[in-house]
């Protein structure tokens, strides 16, 4: 307690020289901190805009040859999909989305049973089959804008839903599905004892380009909840690539049969996501994917951002420009530190040649040093890191503008929001261990000093 006493008394005894440098360390520290923080929120940006973003690629599958149309290859399964990790600059693959039609099952299953339970009104069986698409809820922000909702809110779990309509279709089917209301429950089942059931708590805006013969009949819900039908769903004959949303009648299918808009087909099972560790290395990956058999299929991927280089220079350029002023700023503080450590100790020559012909012992007069540069420097850190909250939204608030300008709402999120406790306190440890590096380097000099000063040529130089 003594030396803390000792060392702030000090502190105000040499208050004039310790205002001129602490000035000139609370400038230089307030500009190293503002430095750091924009490099290390920039740096979380342009870390998430590549993980979760840049390096995200749609797994696309076509057949590599569809003239026998009676010897299709089955539908590729999660375990299909997850051989893609074992390619260089692939970090991982997600399922995103599991597609189910009710009349995809598989020989010897028994139809499923489409009920709707109100609480009020009498079931209403729907005679007619229904998709079930289940999203990954994970990574729901990726695909945000595709759900309008007229009413209700998104599903949260395997057992909600949310659904679509269409006013304008007139088949019975339809007609009675759209009859359904939030907190309707609608039960899937059949004998072969599968039965799920998914409460409406959403309702999507109907599609302004939907006609009389779209269906949509169309429960949203989890991964997981679709996932339920993967065991009864058909595996063989996916060539098929799909249903489509209209329902055509044998005269449209003939007619029809091979101008079907890729945009109306919903394929049938998973779809995934790659994650490139290196977007830039996308050729390099198809090549490498080109070589790997898969039964039937050729595996593309296609990059869900196609602009996130935009996204990166905004980021990166900044924390790039953050990270030099920061170590010229660091290159400045240790050159301050020298001169100022060397002035203090010229003007305190007396005060140590006392103290050390009283008998102090030097490794003493040093800890009293250290702690008089801590108390000194820390703190000036400390109100450093204070201003420099202030400061630095000016040069990030901006970039964040730009970014918001380009992506959806819920992706700016994403990205904007990374900077967490965990950010802040990265800051704070980056600007106290700087600040501490040079209580050291002060110490360091201030060691030389003391280890060589004389108190009798002081004196004698005094006197």
């Amino acid at each position: 307690m003594f030396i803390l006493k000792n060392a702030a008394k000090n502190i105000v005894r040499y208050k004039n020289k310790y205002i001129t440098f602490g000035i000139l360390f609370l400038l230089l520290i307030t500009v190293a901190s503002v430095c750091v923080g924009i490099f290390v929120r920039m740096s979380e940006a342009t870390d998430t805009i590549i993980r979760e973003f840049a390096g995200v690629s749609v797994v696309n599958s076509s057949l590599r040859n569809s003239d026998d149309l009676f010897n299709l290859p089955d539908r590729l399964s999660k375990e299909d999909y997850y051989t893609l990790k074992d390619i260089e600059h692939i970090s991982d693959v997600k399922m995103f989305k599991y597609n189910f039609h009710t009349d995809f099952l598989k020989n010897g299953i028994s139809p499923l049973n489409i009920i709707v339970q109100s609480s009020s009104d009498t079931p209403a069986n729907i005679e007619a089959p229904i998709f079930v698409i289940g999203y990954n809820t994970s990574l729901m922000h990726l695909y945000s804008e595709e759900f309008s909702l007229e009413s209700g809110r998104m599903f949260e779990n395997e057992n909600e839903c949310i659904i679509s309509k269409n006013s304008k279709a007139v088949d019975d089917a339809s007609i009675n599905w759209n009859d359904t209301v939030l907190g309707d429950t609608i039960f899937v089942n059949n004998d072969n004892d599968v039965s799920k059931s998914f409460t409406v708590v959403g309702i999507l805006a109907e599609n302004t380009d939907d006609d009389e013969k779209t269906n949509r009949r169309i429960v949203y819900t989890s991964l997981e909840g679709a996932e339920y039908f993967d065991n009864i769903a058909l595996v063989d004959d996916a060539g098929i690539r799909g249903y489509n949303l209209k329902e055509l009648s044998i005269e449209d299918l003939t007619d029809n049969a091979f101008n079907v808009e890729e945009h109306l087909l919903i394929p049938m099972g998973y779809e995934a996501l790659a994650y490139l560790d290196n977007p830039e290395k996308l050729l390099s990956i198809q090549k490498d994917i080109n070589k790997i058999e898969f039964d039937g299929y050729f595996i593309s991927l296609k990059p869900m951002f196609s602009d996130f280089s935009t996204l990166i220079n905004m980021t990166g350029v900044m924390s790039n420009n953050a990270g030099g002023f920061m170590i010229i700023t660091g290159i400045l503080l240790f050159f301050v530190t020298v001169i100022a450590t060397i002035m203090l100790l010229g003007t305190r020559k007396y005060e140590i040649a006392v103290l050390r012909s009283i008998g102090m012992k030097k490794s003493r007069l040093i800890i009293s040093y250290l702690i008089e540069n801590l108390i000194f420097i820390l703190g000036i850190a400390a109100v450093s890191l204070i201003i420099a909250q202030f400061i630095s939204p000016a040069f990030t608030v901006p970039i964040f503008n730009g970014i918001q300008s380009i992506v959806s709402p819920d992706i700016y999120k994403r990205i904007s929001g990374g900077f967490g406790f965990i950010g802040t306190m990265m800051n704070f440890g980056i600007v106290f261990g700087g600040a501490s590096v040079i209580v050291l380097l002060s110490t360091f000099l201030s060691c030389i000093h003391i280890l060589k000063f004389e108190p009798l040529k002081i004196f004698n130089k005094r006197f």
